[in-house]
C-alpha cells in the first residue's frame, strides 16, 4: 500500500555521547578525511579463456581506477580511472577508456578545449599498454584481430561525424576513415558497416569494410543522414534507416534499406519508400526512434511508425532544413530568445492545464516527454513482397514479435488506463499475425506477464495465484500450477493488493517441453498442458532457496533458446534464517542438488567465461570488503583475485549478528545488529534503531563508509553507535501499529541480548512508516 514519507526520531541522540577509542593500542575510528581512500568493485569483466580478470574500482574520493590481474598470478596491473573493460573475443587482447581526474581536466579545458577520454589497449601475452587518444568508442570483432575506434565529433557540436580507425591487432596497423558517425561490426563475422556522414553536402553513405581483404565497398550512397545499422544474427544481411524531410511536415521520415548476403556480394538493396510501399498507412512516417529489428529468417523488417504531423505555414521552410531530425523541437532555437535584440527576455508565465480525463498527470508527462515523444507503432516490411503491415494499434501498446512464428505479442494497457492511475497495471494479451495483421484474443486483464515460450508456441502469464499458458497451436489455455501442492505467490508480502506477487520462473525447457517455476524454496517443473509437475530441489526441508542461475550469453539475441535440461544447472542458495548464501549444482534436472560453496557471507555475481568452464563470484561480509574468485566447476577451488580495501585493517571496524524475536502478534522475525566499532564488552553505548520493511538480509553486506549517504551504517558505527535494523511485517490498512508490533518486541530483544546497550540512549529513524 502507499505510504506516506516520514522521519521518525524518538530519542535525540548526540555525537558526543558515543564513546571513541582510546588508548594508543587501539586502532583508530574512521575520520571524514578517511572516507576518500575506500573502494568500491564494480562488476568483473572475465577474459574468454577464464585466465584475466578486470575491475573497475571506484573510490570514495573520485580517484577510480582499473585492475588488471592475471587469475593465478600476484601480478596487479593498475591503470587509474581506467573504466568499461572488454576482452577481445579473439585473441589475448583487453581495451578500456581511460579518464582524467578532475584538476587535469579543469586544466585541459581551460588551456586545449574539451579532455577527451582515451583508449588503453593492453597486450595480454606481452602485458605492454598502448594509449590512444580521443577514443570515444570502440569494439572489437566479434571474428578476427580487429579493433574500431571511433573519435570525438567537432568541437562546436554541429556534426556528428568523427574519424574511425581500424586496427590489426597483429601488426598494430591502422586503417583510418573519416567523417564516420555510426559503425557495427557484423553479430558473427568480421565485416564492419559504417555510415559516412557528408553533413549538409553529398558524400553521405552507407560502406562495408572488410579487413581481412582490406576491400572497401560502398554499398549506397546518396543525399541524407543514415542512421541505425542492424546486422540480422548470425548472418550477412544489414538494414540502415535514410531520413527525407518534407515541406510539408514536421520532423522526417525514413526509407528502410535492407540488403541480403553481403558476404557474396549479392547485387541491389531492397528499399521501403513509405510514400510507395503497399499498406503502408497514411499520414505515418518511419522514425529513427526504434532501430530496425530482423526476424530470424530475414524475411521480415520491424519498424516502428508514427503519426507525421503537418508544419505550421510558417515553419514549413524550416522543416525541410532540419532534414534528418527526429525532433524539430529539440533543433529549434528557443522563442523565448529568437529575435531578442536589446535588453532582458520578457518572463512569461506558466500555464498547466490539467484534465480528470488525463490518465498521466502533468508532472509525470513532463520526466517522461522524451519517453513518450520516442514511443511507435512496430510495424512488419516483408523483404521478399514489399508489403507492409502495421501491427500496434495504440501507442501504449507493447508488440514483441516471436522468432519462427510468423506472429507477435500484444501487450495493449489502454483499455485499462484508468485502473492503472490509481492500482494495479492491467494489459489485454493478442497474438497478431505479421502477414495479415489480424489479431487473436489471447487473456484480459493481466498484471505479470512473461512473454512468449522460446519455441513460441505458448504465452505465460499469471492470474489468481497461478500460472496460465495460452496454447498458440491448439488454441486453448491451460492452468499449468492448480495441480501443486504448494504457492507460487508470496501469500506473506504485506501490501494491500488484489494478486500477492509471484516468486517467479526459471524459464522454459528447450523446444518448450516444460516450464521451470519457483515457490518459496524450490524449483518445480511443470508441464504445459497442465497435467501437473515435480519438485527438483529439496529446499523447502532446511527453509534454504533454490534459484536457477542464467549463465548463457548476457545478450538476448545471442544466447540459446531455453535451458538445457541435460546440461549442468547452477542455483543460488539461501538461507534466511541464518543468512547463509551459496551456490549449489544439478548435473541435469534429474540429479541431486550438490552444494559447491556456502558461507556467512554474501555471495553472488555468479558468472562464466565466454569459451571455458572458469566461473567467477564475489564475496562479502559487513566486515569483509567484497573481493572475487575465480575457478572451476566445482567453485570449491576458486582463488580469490581481488583483495580491495587492505588498509580496513589500520582502523577500527564494527561486526553483525542477526538477533531473533517475535512480534506482539507471535510471528517469527528477525533484526540486523551492527556493533560500534572498536566495540569492548561491558562498556555503554548508544544504539540507532533504523526501521524500513525488511531490513535483516543487509547483516552481510560490506557498506562503503560515505558522508553523502544520510543512512550509513558503516559511519554510525564508526562514531560509536550499534544499529540495529529489525523487520517489519504489515497488516492491511495499519502501518503505524504493525511497525510498533515489530520494533518495540525487537528491540527489547536487543536490551536482552546485549547489556552494552544503553535503554536511555536509543534512537528511532526511518521513513515510509518503515516501509
Amino acid at each position: 500500500m502507499p505510504r506516506v514519507a516520514v522521519l521518525l526520531v524518538a530519542v535525540a541522540l548526540l555525537a558526543s555521547g558515543a564513546p571513541s577509542s582510546a588508548g594508543s593500542q587501539e586502532p583508530p575510528t574512521l575520520t571524514l578525511e578517511d572516507y576518500g581512500r575506500w573502494e568500491d568493485p564494480g562488476p568483473p569483466a572475465l577474459s574468454p579463456d577464464g585466465g584475466w580478470l578486470a575491475v573497475e574500482i571506484r573510490r570514495v574520493n573520485g580517484e577510480d581506477e582499473l585492475r588488471i590481474r592475471r587469475v593465478g598470478s600476484d601480478s596487479l596491473v593498475a591503470v587509474p580511472y581506467g573504466r568499461e573493460p572488454v576482452f577481445s573475443p579473439e585473441g589475448p587482447w583487453l581495451a578500456f577508456s581511460v579518464g582524467r581526474s578532475e584538476e587535469e581536466r579543469e586544466r585541459l579545458e581551460e588551456r586545449d578545449g574539451p579532455a577527451r577520454d582515451r583508449l588503453g589497449l593492453m597486450d595480454l601475452v606481452t602485458g605492454d599498454t598502448t594509449l590512444v587518444e580521443a577514443v570515444r568508442s570502440f569494439a572489437f570483432s566479434e571474428d578476427g584481430p580487429w579493433l574500431a575506434m571511433r573519435g570525438y565529433g567537432p568541437e562546436d557540436g554541429e556534426g556528428r561525424a568523427a574519424s574511425l580507425v581500424i586496427r590489426d591487432l597483429r601488426t598494430g596497423v591502422d586503417t583510418r576513415f573519416g567523417d564516420v558517425s555510426e559503425f557495427a561490426w557484423q553479430d558473427d563475422g568480421g565485416l564492419l558497416a559504417m555510415v559516412v556522414d557528408g553533413g549538409e553536402g553529398p558524400g553521405s553513405g552507407v560502406q562495408l569494410y572488410d579487413p581481412g581483404s582490406g576491400s572497401l565497398r560502398t554499398l549506397i550512397s546518396e543525399d541524407g543522414r543514415y542512421r541505425r545499422l542492424s546486422w540480422r544474427k548470425d548472418a550477412d544481411d544489414l538494414a540502415v534507416l535514410r531520413a527525407r524531410g518534407d515541406e510539408g511536415h514536421e520532423d522526417s521520415t525514413h526509407v528502410a534499406i535492407a540488403w541480403t548476403g553481403l558476404a557474396f556480394g549479392r547485387p541491389g538493396p531492397a528499399v521501403l519508400d513509405p510514400a510507395a510501399a503497399p499498406g503502408f498507412p497514411e499520414g505515418m512516417r518511419v522514425t529513427a526512434y526504434r532501430a530496425p529489428e530482423w526476424s530470424a529468417d530475414g524475411s521480415v523488417l520491424f519498424l516502428g511508425i508514427r503519426e507525421w504531423e503537418e508544419s505550421p505555414p510558417d515553419e514549413a521552410s524550416d522543416t525541410a532544413a532540419v532534414e534528418g531530425a527526429d525532433t524539430a523541437r529539440a533543433e529549434a532555437p528557443d522563442s523565448a530568445d529568437a529575435g531578442e535584440a536589446d535588453g532582458e527576455a520578457e518572463e512569461k508565465p506558466t500555464v498547466e492545464i490539467w484534465h480528470s480525463r488525463d490518465t498521466r498527470i502533468v508532472p509525470e508527462q513532463k520526466v517522461r516527454e522524451t519517453e513518450l515523444e520516442h514511443r511507435t507503432y512496430l510495424s512488419a516490411w516483408h523483404i521478399g513482397t514489399g508489403r507492409f503491415v502495421r501491427l500496434a494499434r495504440h501507442l501504449d501498446e507493447t508488440v514483441t514479435p516471436i522468432e519462427g512464428t510468423g506472429r507477435a505479442l500484444v501487450e495493449n494497457p489502454v483499455p485499462h488506463d484508468t485502473v492503472a492511475m490509481f492500482g494495479p497495471r492491467w494489459v489485454d494479451l493478442a497474438l497478431v499475425d505479421v502477414t495479415t495483421g489480424e489479431r487473436t484474443p489471447v487473456a484480459r486483464q493481466i498484471q505479470y506477464v512473461y512473454g512468449a515460450s522460446p519455441g513460441g508456441r505458448y504465452v505465460l502469464w499469471l492470474r489468481d495465484d497461478h500460472y496460465h499458458a495460452f496454447d498458440a497451436l491448439r488454441g486453448d489455455t491451460a492452468n499449468l500450477t492448480a495441480e501443486l501442492p504448494t504457492s507460487v505467490v508470496d501469500l506473506d508480502f504485506d501490501r494491500t493488493v488484489d494478486q500477492k506477487p509471484p516468486y517467479g520462473i526459471a524459464g522454459w525447457l528447450r523446444d518448450d517441453r516444460a516450464l521451470l517455476v519457483y515457490d518459496e524454496y524450490d524449483v518445480w517443473r511443470v508441464a504445459p498442458d497442465g497435467s501437473g509437475g515435480w519438485r527438483l530441489t529439496a529446499g523447502a526441508e532446511d527453509t534454504i532457496r533454490h534459484r536457477w542461475v542464467d549463465l548463457r550469453d548476457p545478450e538476448p539475441a545471442d544466447r540459446e533458446p531455453g535451458i538445457d535440461p541435460d546440461g549442468p544447472l547452477y542455483l543460488d542458495l539461501y538461507h534466511e534464517w541464518r543468512e547463509l548464501h551459496g551456490y549449489g549444482r544439478m548435473d541435469d534436472l534429474a540429479s541431486l542438488t550438490r552444494r559447491l560453496v556456502w558461507a556467512e557471507a554474501m555471495v553472488g555475481g555468479l558468472d562464466r567465461a565466454d569459451a571455458t568452464d572458469t566461473y567467477v563470484y564475489r564475496v562479502e561480509d559487513f566486515e569483509d570488503s567484497p573481493d572475487y574468485f575465480v575457478g572451476g566447476p566445482a567453485l570449491a577451488d576458486a582463488r580469490q583475485v581481488t583483495r580491495t580495501n587492505p588498509f580496513q585493517s589500520e582502523y577500527a571496524w564494527g561486526r553483525s549478528e542477526l538477533v531473533e524475536f517475535s512480534s506482539a502478534r507471535g510471528r517469527r522475525l528477525q533484526g540486523a545488529l551492527f556493533y560500534p566499532a572498536g566495540y569492548r564488552e561491558g562498556r555503554s553505548y548508544p544504539m540507532i534503531t533504523y526501521i524500513c520493511e525488511t531490513r535483516s538480509p543487509r547483516v552481510r553486506r560490506y557498506v562503503v563508509p560515505s558522508e553523502r549517504r544520510y543512512y550509513d551504517i558503516t559511519s554510525w558505527t564508526q562514531e560509536g553507535y550499534f544499529v540495529y535494523q529489525p523487520d517489519i511485517v504489515y497488516r492491511d490498512r495499519n502501518p503505524g501499529l504493525s511497525a510498533a508490533e515489530a520494533i518495540v518486541p525487537g528491540v527489547e530483544a536487543v536490551l536482552e541480548a546485549r547489556p552494552e546497550v544503553d535503554p536511555l540512549r536509543v534512537g528511532l529513524v526511518g521513513h515510509s512508516w518503515g516501509g
